[in-house]
């Protein structure tokens, strides 16, 4: 099967998210499985035109019309059976995601969804557009399939559920982990707390430094914490205001900032930490790599309530989540984590248990099972 997949920021790319990630993950685990994939990549693509195994086709300029029928010549030319489209509303021009009805039309069609609409309300009609348009839907994420069965059920026949997996896995270079926990300097003798993630709006990092504060104040606890990852484009004005938050609640000397690191750093600084706090403003979700690979350490994870169910997170059995999205429930949280280790052995076996709901070869082996089922089916319309 050649399985050709939109991704613009497809790794290694100056502007890298989540998707970008995943992308990676799934393209690869689907030609380790013997499929033939090639990335669609825009601009801000850095690679060599290749990853492992994997042609990465690079497409300049601002997407539109255009670009959609190049890509339609590019890969009519490559005997291209199916095409892919990793959607989330921020990652593509308006033009282009109108236009990706013209690329749906000559293959067989599937898109992605892993946010289904917000920002622009342009973003609905796009939606409504991209949800007609594909002759099959995946599903990402559970906040996808609850609005979709809210406002668009219709849709739901040709809807596919299948997650997303850890963006980080734990490492197995033992020596490696040691130098790089000891290059931040971190006392085995005071608790480690990691956030983990891009740094941009809706993260909660107001939340995280005011938490860090009443730790200090109510619980007199000494700490570290571990902010992992960077911008969304490694833009500094966002990094450098939560900075200055640090200073002003005199926090600053407890807050180590690592900026963006290689997977195996990232691991071994996640290994290290006590737990891992994943203060969303919008809720704990499935669609969050960072919880994911939180889960994949096995970590102690303290978040914020979901703001859609979802039926495999529980509260103080795989994570926990208090019931006040406020700096002093979130430290009174923490600091009960901390403090009591049957309750934190109890979430740290949940997290085990849990991530195994969100195995990449199982991830990958549903994802081609799909692609192929779209495959015949277009064959069988086109009689």
């Amino acid at each position: 099967m050649k399985i050709a997949m939109v991704c613009q920021n497809y790794p290694p790319a100056i502007f890298e998210g989540g998707i970008s990630h995943y992308s990676r993950r799934l393209a690869r685990h689907l030609s380790a499985m013997g499929e033939d994939v090639v990335i669609i990549a825009g601009d801000g693509y850095c690679g060599d035109g290749s990853d492992e195994a994997i042609s990465v086709m690079k497409f300049p300029g601002e997407w539109d019309v255009q670009t959609a029928q190049q890509m339609v010549i590019s890969l009519s030319s490559l005997r291209i059976d199916t095409v892919n489209f990793q959607y989330s509303p921020v990652m593509y021009p308006s033009k282009f995601k109108f236009a990706w009805k013209h690329i749906a039309s000559h293959f067989a069609s599937t898109v992605s969804f892993h946010t289904l609409w917000g920002g622009s309300k342009l973003n609905y009609l796009v939606a409504l557009r991209l949800l007609s348009s594909a002759d099959g839907v995946i599903a990402t994420n559970s906040e996808v399939m609850y609005l979709l069965k809210k406002y668009m059920p219709f849709f739901l026949k040709k809807t596919h559920f299948i997650p997303i997996g850890a963006n980080i896995e734990p490492t197995d270079a033992k020596g490696d982990s040691e130098e790089i926990v000891a290059r931040y300097l971190l006392d085995p003798n005071i608790p480690v707390l990691a956030y983990f993630g891009m740094l941009y709006p809706g993260k909660g990092m107001n939340l995280l430094f005011n938490a860090a504060r009443i730790l200090l104040d109510k619980y007199r606890l000494d700490f570290r914490l571990l902010v992992i990852g960077g911008g969304i484009s490694d833009v500094s004005e966002y990094r450098e205001e939560k900075r200055r938050l640090t200073s002003k609640l005199g926090v600053e000397d407890k807050v180590i900032w690592t900026g963006k690191l290689p997977a195996a750093e990232v691991s071994a600084l996640l290994s290290r930490s006590e737990v891992v706090i994943l203060p969303f403003d919008s809720g704990v979700s499935d669609r969050r790599g960072s919880l994911m690979a939180a889960l994949a350490h096995h970590k102690a994870v303290v978040t914020t309530k979901p703001s859609v169910p979802v039926d495999l997170f529980k509260n103080g059995d795989n994570m926990i989540w208090p019931a006040s999205q406020n700096a002093d429930a979130f430290a009174k949280a923490i600091f009960q984590v901390l403090q009591d280790d049957a309750l934190r052995r109890k979430l740290e076996n949940g997290a085990s248990d849990l991530i195994r709901h969100f195995e990449w070869s199982e991830i990958a082996e549903q994802t081609r099972a799909y692609f192929q089922d779209i495959i015949e089916k277009k064959k069988f319309f086109n009689r």
